[in-house]
């Protein structure tokens, strides 16, 4: 491998490390308020199950693209469409709960 592919792969993970320490030290300091992440906006802060399964199902996706990704990280891993639909049918749900409680539809 040339100085510059390895010298860029470097700088990439000092990016990276650098991204995330930043994000864990503004969250430690309480800067990043992650109070009420888990919760409905509009309803006193009771608590949404619908945001649970988008957070789960968008962590979950994105750690099986990573491992993926250092399975073999000389290309970047195609979209599997099963992953993508359950991705695409999690936001869905999401949305169709904040339309739900937009116009109060009884289900």
């Amino acid at each position: 491998m040339s100085f510059i592919a390895e010298f860029m792969i470097i700088e990439i993970w000092f990016l990276l490390i650098g991204m995330a320490a930043i994000i864990i030290f503004k969250l430690t300091t309480g800067r990043i308020n992650l109070k009420g992440l888990l919760c409905e906006k509009n309803m006193a802060n009771k608590f949404s199950p619908v945001r649970v399964q988008l957070l789960l199902v968008s962590v979950a996706v994105a750690f099986y693209y990573l491992l993926k990704l250092f399975k073999d990280p000389t290309r970047f891993p195609m979209v599997n469409l099963k992953v993508l639909l359950a991705l695409g049918g999690s936001n869905l749900v999401y949305i169709a709960g904040k339309y739900r409680a937009l116009y109060k539809i009884k289900m």
